[in-house]
C-alpha cells in the first residue's frame, strides 16, 4: 500500500504514471476485498479514479485504515470526481 502513496508523489508525467497507479490500486483493492475462495469482487468503476484523486496525505491515511473498512465505507469516504 505504501508503494501507491510513494508512486503518487513521483515527479513523472501523469500519462506515464496513470496505468501503473491503476494496476497497483486495483491489486490492493482486490486483495483487500476478495474473500478467499470467492471470485474477484465487483469494484465500482469510479472507485480507483476517486481513490487516486486523493492527495498523498489523504491517500496514506485512507490506506492505513483500509483493513478496517468495508467496501461501502470506503466508497462513502471518497469524494466524487467529475470527469
Amino acid at each position: 500500500m505504501l508503494q501507491l502513496v510513494q508512486l503518487s508523489m513521483l515527479p513523472i508525467a501523469q500519462i506515464d504514471r496513470q496505468p501503473v497507479q491503476n494496476l497497483l490500486a486495483a491489486s490492493i483493492l482486490n486483495n483487500r476485498f476478495n474473500k478467499s475462495g470467492q471470485s474477484e469482487p465487483e469494484l465500482p468503476v469510479t472507485l480507483i479514479p476517486n481513490l487516486l484523486g486523493l492527495s498523498p496525505e489523504d491517500l496514506s491515511l485512507l490506506l492505513s485504515e483500509l483493513p478496517q473498512l468495508s467496501l461501502e465505507n470506503l466508497m462513502a469516504r471518497l469524494p466524487e470526481r467529475s470527469t
